[in-house]
This record gives structure tokens, sequence and C-alpha cells, in this order.
């Protein structure tokens, strides 16, 4: 039964104003996502977009501390570098991964360190 009919046969044998909330709550929840898939990537989307936007804050902030050269300001600009790089991997965005990586790589090399590389599985045998 849809809710359209579900309403209408239930807003029958209440009084006004119960049928205004009632609608109005059932409206709320139909917007809201309840058994719908649209809004559901909606808010898929939403998420994704607060991702992107708060990776590409860090970076930027990264790049502005790098440019500084100072060890205090790359080791920050390292700490928001890696804040950035989950991000990016969220919202699937291999462009801005690689980017954000070469930085890293970049300010390792300014820092006269070597990076720190993600260990391999040892293969058994």
């Amino acid at each position: 039964m849809s809710s359209k009919v579900w309403i209408l046969k239930l807003s029958l044998n209440l009084s006004s104003g119960i049928r205004r909330w009632l609608a109005f709550g059932l409206a709320f929840c139909a917007l809201a996502g309840v058994g719908n898939p649209l809004a559901i990537k909606f808010v898929s989307a939403q998420a994704q977009d607060q991702n992107r936007v708060a990776a590409q804050s860090k970076f930027d902030e990264g790049e502005a501390l790098q440019k500084q050269r100072t060890s205090e300001s790359l080791r920050s600009a390292l700490k928001k570098y890696e804040e950035a790089l989950p991000l990016w991997r969220s919202v699937n965005d291999r462009a801005k991964e690689a980017k954000t990586l070469h930085n890293i790589g970049d300010v390792y090399d300014s820092l006269g360190e070597k990076p720190q590389g993600a260990r391999l599985p040892q293969s058994g045998g």
C-alpha cells in the first residue's frame, strides 16, 4: 500500500489538527529518506562534498605551511597533508591523492628525511 493511500485512509478517522501533524510528519519522513533511495544518495553526496571541502582545506593549509620552509612549518604541513589523504581517498579523487602524496614526499625531502612508506605484506614461503 502506498504511503498516500495509507495517509488518506488514516486521516478520515482523525481530527483536522491531528491530520495536519500526521501529514507533516509523514511528509518529513518521506523527504528525509525513509524508504527513499534518492534521499539516501543525496545525503551520501552531501557527505562526499563535505569531505572534499575538508580535504581541499587541509591540502591548502599544508601548501601554505610548506611554502614557509621552516622545520616547524614543514612538520605542520606534513600533518595537514596526512589529514587530507584519507579524505581524498573517501571521495575517490585519485589525482588529488597523488598530488598530496607527492607533496608529502617533497616535505620529507625538504626535511632531509626518508618518507615513511607503507609496509607491504610479507610473502609467505
